[in-house]
């Protein structure tokens, strides 16, 4: 799943894989989507401060569940 950084910071889903700019990819491993929570390694991916909204980190939870249940 590609994530996308918009100008004000926040970090959005980007399955279409067309937002501009940098996009950082989280693989489909649980610990990988928890991990989310911890804005340090996408700060570092995107190379600028971002903050995570929880409907985001639902989203990547319930994309990781319709993507392991196929």
């Amino acid at each position: 799943m590609r994530l996308a950084r918009q100008p004000d910071g926040q970090v959005v889903c980007d399955p279409d894989r067309r937002r501009p700019g940098r996009g950082a990819y989280v693989c489909d491993d649980g610990e990988c989507a928890e991990a989310l929570k911890n804005t340090g390694p996408l700060a570092r991916a995107f190379r600028a401060p971002v903050t995570v909204q929880p409907k985001t980190l639902d989203w990547v939870r319930e994309w990781r569940r319709s993507e392991s249940t196929r």
